[in-house]
């Protein structure tokens, strides 16, 4: 029987080749995606760019 479909191992062996990075080392996809991203890319996150929905820590935020 013809293999139609790769294994996880396959999928990491082929993320470790291609990447660098083990999928094995992140929660989801999306985060692993994320950083493959940015390893591309070669930008470096800026913290100011997760943050800006917060001005001001110093303040409740008060759900209405």
């Amino acid at each position: 029987m013809p293999k139609k479909y790769g294994t996880l191992l396959d999928f990491r062996k082929m993320s470790i080749e291609y990447d660098g990075l083990d999928p094995s080392n992140y929660v989801s996809l999306l985060s692993y995606s994320w950083d493959a991203i940015l390893k591309m890319t070669e930008k470096k996150p800026n913290m100011k760019e997760y943050l800006w929905p917060v001005k001001d820590t110093s303040k409740p935020i008060i759900l209405k």
